[in-house]
């Protein structure tokens, strides 16, 4: 991975581990897998704590708002709670792929 996405990418996990409680941050997606377009964004899956007292849409707006001026490149944010991340894993779910085909950044 270039050094300019290594970067990029320690740069927005500081801000989502300074923004919401966190368990576990993945990357997953085309930059993940290595195989980056022209059109290709960062996809983040960060996983928060059950006992949080955010809601999921919550954080992935807090998170939004807090990279918003700090990424170069197209970010695209999911958030979960812990159970039931650990619940769809197993299924044939995008929880299933980030665990599989995705980068762990944080966790």
């Amino acid at each position: 991975m270039e050094k300019r996405i290594q970067d990029e990418l320690n740069v927005l996990t500081k801000i989502i581990l300074d923004t919401v409680p966190v368990k576990q941050i993945f990357l997953f997606g085309s930059y993940a897998g290595g195989i980056v377009h022209a059109e290709s964004d960062l996809d983040i899956y960060v996983v928060i704590p059950d006992n949080a007292e955010i809601r999921e849409i919550d954080a992935m707006r807090l998170i939004r708002k807090a990279i918003r001026d700090k990424k170069t490149i197209p970010v695209d944010v999911i958030v979960s709670k812990e159970k039931k991340f650990n619940l769809r894993k197993f299924s044939p779910t995008i929880e299933r792929h980030v665990v599989q085909e995705g980068r762990v950044l944080y966790g």
